[in-house]
């Protein structure tokens, strides 16, 4: 055991028997190990199991006395006050044991016509009786109490263990340390995530402010109040998230997994979603040669988003209640101590995750449907890149902003798949590529819109500047005199309301 390492407070030996004191400093003579290897090996990690030599108990036994009296009557009879001996015990206890079942055997033989005196080693009945006589046998004896099982003793045990001035422990000790985001990290993160909803706050104020400007109405300010929603409700995400990952009751940790997936995913289609249907009213108006009146209101494009948005909810609905996102404290380390005593310690590091057991095929519906949102936002951005009229048409910002999402998007996934079980690291890479995402497309829609006010903050665009810029337009285009003038008047039209 020395040898092999197998000692220590992790270990246990259990050995049978009687064995004087300091026997392992007499054992060098068949060993290889010395004495004081010997007792390195067996120090708080051994235990001696044997039978008591008599029973302390004040319970009478069999024939009358109790353990502590026999083990005087022994002495005595002996002349000694000490012996070392330790099974004359157990050997009265069979003596008793024997008689108590060869009387027993002797009454079941007569009720056959037969008896031990016919007994001889090839008789197998007497033997097969006599047996089941002693497994019957129950009685309080000089050890304890004193029964039998298939010709096995059941009965009392003693066991002593070889102590250091300290008691060992009875098991490894398992410690779980749920691991945190560290503050070095998360409060730099809340801070600019905090400082992005200012700033949506701040935008919002902007157009609140000019919402009369001819530049600012024209861009539908109602839509621009969601895209800044969506993009507050990004910047929460990347907060709840951190909360999430930092010491908290496990009841609010397992609320916080779906709100934050429900915040960060509503808050993309509310945001990216307002300026995809922006565009579409742009293209419905300028490339729809059927119609010679048409007018889309804001609240007709809030009926749009409101339609993408329920597609959001349903695969979120059904996620949170087919297969719901649960907390999972993940173990991603183990670390042994060993204290001066011997004794072990593993300390288990954990970090919550928030996973339900099909997370890999949800986020598969989920991303696939962006995918489309996107690719519908490529679309529009294209059919309506030759409309130069920059009060009205987002179609520059949206392409910016799909290629911004894209790349940021894929560069994010790979980085948090590869640094997934690297608290830190997973937390800061996540939250990075949805603050420069979000305040980026942020800023590629609406500081366009605050440049044209800030330049001429009173001037409103006539209907004749307007009139020459769409010429100017459709010049390059295949269209038609006729076409011209049809979209002439539906500039006017967008004007007027």
């Amino acid at each position: 055991a020395y040898n092999q390492g197998l000692y220590g407070g992790q270990y246990v030996w259990l050995l049978d028997g009687f064995y004087r004191d300091h026997w392992w400093s007499r054992a060098e003579s068949y060993t290889n190990c010395t004495a004081d290897q010997l007792e390195k090996a067996i120090v708080n990690s051994t235990f001696y199991a044997k039978a008591p030599i008599y029973s302390t108990s004040s319970y009478q036994t069999i024939y009358g006395k109790n353990g502590t009296e026999f083990y005087r009557d022994f002495l005595h009879k002996i002349n000694a006050t000490k012996t070392v001996c330790t099974v004359m015990g157990q050997l009265y206890d069979a003596v008793w044991s024997i008689a108590l079942g060869l009387n027993a055997t002797e009454e079941r033989l007569r009720q056959i016509n037969s008896s031990l005196i016919e007994f001889n080693y090839r008789n197998t009945q007497i033997r097969k009786i006599f047996m089941q006589e002693l497994d019957k046998l129950s009685f309080y004896g000089t050890t304890g109490q004193i029964e039998f099982h298939s010709g096995s003793r059941l009965g009392d045990v003693e066991l002593y263990q070889q102590q250091d001035g300290y008691p060992p422990r009875d098991h490894v000790i398992v410690v779980t340390k749920i691991l945190a985001i560290s503050k070095e990290v998360f409060v730099p993160f809340c801070i600019f995530a905090s400082l992005g909803i200012c700033l949506a706050l701040a935008i919002g104020g902007f157009v609140i402010y000019f919402r009369k400007n001819k530049y600012i109405k024209m861009s539908s300010p109602n839509l621009n109040y969601c895209i800044l929603l969506g993009c507050i409700m990004c910047y929460l995400s990347v907060i709840i998230s951190g909360i999430n990952n930092n010491q908290m009751a496990q009841d609010l940790r397992q609320l916080i997994c779906p709100v934050q997936v429900w915040l960060l995913c509503l808050g993309f289609t509310i945001a990216f979603g307002s300026v995809t249907v922006k565009s579409w009213r742009i293209y419905k108006i300028f490339f729809n040669s059927t119609k010679l009146k048409m007018v889309i209101k804001d609240i007709q494009l809030i009926g749009r988003l409101a339609q993408l948005l329920t597609i959001d909810v349903i695969i979120l609905t059904l996620w949170t209640v087919i297969d719901p996102i649960k907390n999972i404290n993940k173990p991603i380390q183990l670390e042994t101590k060993i204290s001066k005593s011997g004794s072990e310690t593993i300390i288990e590091y954990k970090v919550a995750t928030c996973r339900s057991e099909h997370t890999t095929i949800w986020l598969a519906v989920i991303y696939s449907y962006k995918m489309v949102l996107l690719l519908a936002g490529v679309f529009l951005a294209w059919k309506t890149r030759k409309v130069s009229i920059d009060s009205l048409n987002d179609s520059r910002s949206l392409a910016m902003t799909i290629y911004n999402i894209f790349v940021l998007s894929c560069t994010g996934v790979i980085v948090s798949a590869v640094s997934n079980l690297i608290l830190d690291a997973s937390f800061a890479s996540h939250s990075s590529f949805i603050i420069l995402c979000t305040t980026s497309s942020m800023a590629l829609i609406f500081i366009p819109k605050i440049s044209q006010v800030k330049i001429s903050p009173v001037t409103q665009p006539s209907i004749s500047k307007l009139e020459k810029q769409v010429r100017e337009s459709y010049q390059k285009s295949p269209c038609s005199q006729q076409n011209l003038e049809l979209e002439l008047r539906k500039l006017k039209l967008i004007i007027a309301e």
